[in-house]
């Protein structure tokens, strides 16, 4: 919905432009806490100083109210993005004129700011210059000539061949781009990252990439967003690597994921990656291999630093347990399958994994993981 008012006999003949706007978005993954009612509007000012001249600015402002809590905070969530834009044109021929343009975007959201952000800036920016190219190519005195000795239907062809050129190289740009495996949503107390044999600081929104281990100190905590929007949050003093993260935007079936637990505890909900196969994704948990399908599940690897309530030491070993989808949990002693509200123990990897009637008090709440782990 919206409404324009001009003003042609005012200095500099502005436009004004108001918008509103809704949407309801329907998640059709079975995953209610990713659908969402959508509200906001735009306000764009024009103005024509001069015949040569012309001025753009507009504000922007969404609101995203999600309709379940995060299925991994277990917290309502909304997003607010506030966007600017100003743009100033100088028309230099009757064809061919010159802009410059800017774009501001902030994002505020509990779960996600930084990469959320980033992103919507890295697409904003490769439609705007395939718009830009697009014009530029139009807009040139030679092309006219060029092109005014062929057919309506070959200009129609040549033009969605060029189009065709661009979108590919700004797709090819975009995957380079994104290649990370995915980003730090929360980095709390000492959080590092072990990368090609170094370890360096790991703040709120530091990219993840392959190979990387993301290694968490005593009290301190961290969530990761990957490239399939699967969240992985890791407790006190563990670590966990990105062995191999792939994932082109599409379930194909090329989508793969290979993680281990070295050490500690990580409680996470999967993606695109492994809903289907759980060949897919698997986590390397010491002791075991676990297969991951469509999961939201707790993992955690104890060796000498994990307690009960009443501070007694627990059995050395991986707890397992489910909280939506299923698990596998294979070794050498064979595999076990677990559903949700399951639990499971594995000794070691020449020991079958046996199911608990009770989740280990350490187990379901990343957020209370440093005050029951020994420090």
């Amino acid at each position: 919905m919206g409404y324009r008012k001009a003003f042609p006999t005012t200095r500099w003949k502005p436009v004004v432009d108001v918008g509103a706007n809704y949407a309801s978005q329907i998640n059709t993954s079975n995953r209610p806490d990713l659908a969402r009612h959508i509200g906001g509007g735009t306000v764009q000012l024009s103005m024509v100083p001069t015949d040569k001249w012309g001025v753009t600015l507009s504000i922007g402002y969404a609101r995203s109210n999600y309709q379940a809590p995060d299925i991994v905070y277990q917290a309502g969530r909304s997003d607010n993005l506030l966007s600017g834009n100003a743009v100033l044109q100088y028309k230099l021929t009757k064809e061919l004129s010159a802009r410059l343009e800017g774009t501001f975007y902030n994002n505020t959201s509990k779960f996600a700011p930084v990469f959320i952000s980033a992103m919507d800036r890295r697409i904003k920016t490769a439609l705007r210059l395939e718009f830009k190219l697009m014009s530029y190519l139009q807009g040139q005195l030679f092309m006219y000539p060029f092109f005014s000795r062929f057919s309506k239907a070959a200009k129609c062809f040549a033009l969605v061949l060029v189009i065709v050129v661009i979108s590919s190289l700004l797709t090819n740009a975009y995957a380079q781009n994104n290649a990370e495996a995915g980003r730090l949503l929360m980095s709390i107390g000492d959080v590092k990252i072990a990368r090609n044999g170094q370890t360096i600081p790991a703040p709120k929104g530091t990219a993840v990439l392959s190979g990387d281990s993301v290694i968490t100190g005593v009290a301190s905590n961290a969530q990761i967003r990957m490239s399939d929007v699967a969240i992985i949050a890791l407790r006190a003093q563990t670590e966990f690597k990105i062995n191999e993260y792939k994932f082109n935007g599409r379930s194909d079936g090329s989508e793969k994921a290979n993680l281990s637990l070295v050490k500690g505890g990580v409680r996470a909900v999967t993606g695109p990656i492994g809903r289907e196969n759980k060949d897919n994704l698997q986590v390397n948990a010491v002791v075991a291999t676990v297969g991951i399908r469509g999961a939201g599940y707790n993992l955690n690897y104890c060796d000498g630093n994990c307690l009960n309530l009443d501070k007694t030491p627990v059995k050395d070993g991986l707890y397992a347990g489910v909280f939506e989808g299923q698990i596998t949990i294979k070794n050498k002693a064979g595999t076990e399958s677990l559903g949700v509200d399951q639990f499971a123990y594995v000794a070691d990897d020449n020991s079958q994994a046996k199911r608990l009637t009770q989740p280990p008090n350490f187990l379901p709440d990343p957020f209370s993981w440093s005050e029951i782990c020994q420090t």
